[in-house]
């Protein structure tokens, strides 16, 4: 799935420096999402906000146009 914005940022699930993760607090799904940055390939974002696994596509989008920032933390597979 490869979904792009309008703010310059990718997400592409074939890519290996993008990458999402989706945590459930109070009732809700949150998903915490590595783009990279179309203008620099190298260099990537990450934005969180709410999730719904039915409207996974919508949800990403939003979240890389409009979701909060996060710092630089290890992605998933990588934690100590």
């Amino acid at each position: 799935m490869k979904i792009e914005g309008s703010n310059g940022l990718v997400y592409d699930d074939s890519n290996p420096l993008c990458w999402i993760t989706v945590e459930r607090s109070q009732g809700q799904n949150f998903a915490f999402i590595q783009f990279v940055e179309t203008r620099w390939p190298d260099q990537t974002k990450r934005y969180w906000g709410r999730f719904d696994f039915d409207t996974k596509a919508a949800d990403i989008k939003e979240i890389m146009e409009t979701g909060g920032k996060w710092p630089d933390l290890l992605p998933p597979s990588k934690k100590a």
